[in-house]
């Protein structure tokens, strides 16, 4: 009797060395799948995260410190004392031209393009005698944002007047316009008045 109960513990003793044998190796290998994890994560953490930064510019950088209101005054000389294609302006017949101007308004536009519409890019508001520097001076909006900025940007340098005038032949001066009158004041690449100028007003 006594040697089966001890047989018994036995068994008893094997099964538990057995079940505990089996429990060791299952937390073997989630240590082993823990310690992975904790390889993984580690090197996740030693890695160091990339930013990318973008910037950009737009136009407006370029004009004045990226100021623009619209619509743009502009001012300068449009027409100044002697021949600068075929008649002689003179002091007097410039001085009356500005006078019959008083109080109205003509297109500013582009390159002389005077039947179409979308060449005008504003109006010449006023033009006034200017006795210092003897020529016609004129004040002037852009309403095109495009040109408006080339002014800005000093791209728009030079502008040029569609004179209607009568011919006159004068005996110290040649051909001479008389009764003049303006249909439009154009930005042009260079003006037959070389002392023409633009200037936008800010």
């Amino acid at each position: 009797m006594t040697t089966n109960s001890q047989s018994i513990d036995f068994i008893k003793c094997e099964e538990k060395l057995i079940k505990a044998e089996m429990t060791l190796r299952d937390c073997i290998k989630q240590k082993e799948t823990l310690d992975k994890i904790d390889d993984i994560l580690a090197k996740c953490d030693s890695r160091t995260a990339e930013k990318l930064s973008v910037t950009y510019k737009t136009s407006e950088h370029l004009s004045k410190e990226g100021k623009l209101i619209l619509p743009l005054n502009i001012r300068g000389k449009m027409l100044g004392i002697g021949r600068h294609k075929e008649r002689y302006y003179t002091k007097e017949e410039l001085m009356k031209s500005a006078l019959k101007y008083k109080g109205k308004s003509f297109p500013l536009k582009l390159d002389h393009r005077e039947k179409e519409s979308g060449s005008i890019i504003g109006m010449v508001d006023q033009i006034y005698w200017d006795n210092s520097n003897q020529c016609i001076m004129y004040k002037a909006h852009v309403n095109d944002e495009n040109h408006a900025r080339n002014v800005l940007d000093n791209a728009h340098t030079d502008v040029s007047a569609t004179i209607y005038s009568m011919k006159a032949y004068n005996d110290k001066l040649g051909i001479v316009g008389l009764d003049l009158d303006f249909s439009e004041l154009s930005i042009v690449p260079t003006g037959a008045y070389a002392g023409n100028s633009i200037e936008a007003v800010i």
